[in-house]
């Protein structure tokens, strides 16, 4: 993680975080983006996340619970997952909240063999509830299915595999709140972005649709 700061937005204000991730002091929500987000900034990283967390009832709680995701994308056969649980399971309970992100296939072949982490879905579908929407997994059938989690806004989604626009991704994080799922919203510049210097503008415009 890098020396950026992060703020906490719920529905209860903002928590604002120093470089050492320590509570700092509390902001109103009217000074803050209409999105209720945490902005997560590593320029270590290719991607800076937002975890938009619906279901926490103030800040508080993220102030105590640092939060790591991991991402398998199209990797892991059931084979080499069992595998990987196998190792994850040996290690002992942290307070850290961890939650793995499996192809939709294997989320509950994972969630069946991790004993303290978390399982999402690496994606969900604009669509609400359900019909005739052949390939789609909404919000809604996710909660049925007993997960909590999911991505949106990867940056594979928005320019190589389905090149999702920042209006659709938006649309799709609220209706996944609104169904009750915890949202890890990704934003991130390509590398001819930053070579431009239009990085801020980038993650600018994925922010505000």
């Amino acid at each position: 993680m890098s020396n950026a700061p992060v703020f906490v937005l719920n529905s209860s204000g903002a928590c604002y975080f120093d470089n050492g991730r320590s509570p700092v002091r509390r902001l109103h929500h009217s000074r803050l983006p209409q999105l209720n987000l945490l902005l997560l900034s590593s320029w270590l990283l290719p991607v800076v996340c937002i975890i938009v967390l619906a279901r926490c009832p103030g800040w508080w709680c993220l102030c105590c619970s640092p939060f790591v995701g991991g991402n398998w994308k199209l990797n892991g056969s059931f084979a080499s997952i069992a595998e990987l649980a196998a190792a994850f399971n040996e290690g002992e309970p942290t307070a850290v909240e961890v939650v793995i992100f499996p192809t939709m296939i294997a989320v509950d072949r994972t969630r069946s063999l991790l004993k303290n982490m978390a399982v999402g879905a690496q994606d969900v579908s604009v669509q609400k509830g359900f019909g005739a929407m052949t390939g789609e997994i909404s919000p809604q059938l996710l909660v049925e299915a007993g997960i909590e989690y999911t991505l949106t806004g990867h940056s594979e989604r928005r320019h190589k595999v389905a090149h999702e626009t920042s209006e659709l991704i938006a649309q799709k994080t609220f209706n996944a709140i609104e169904a009750g799922l915890t949202v890890i919203l990704c934003i991130g510049e390509q590398l001819a972005d930053r070579d431009a210097n239009t990085t801020m503008d980038v993650l600018k415009e994925q922010m505000v649709c």
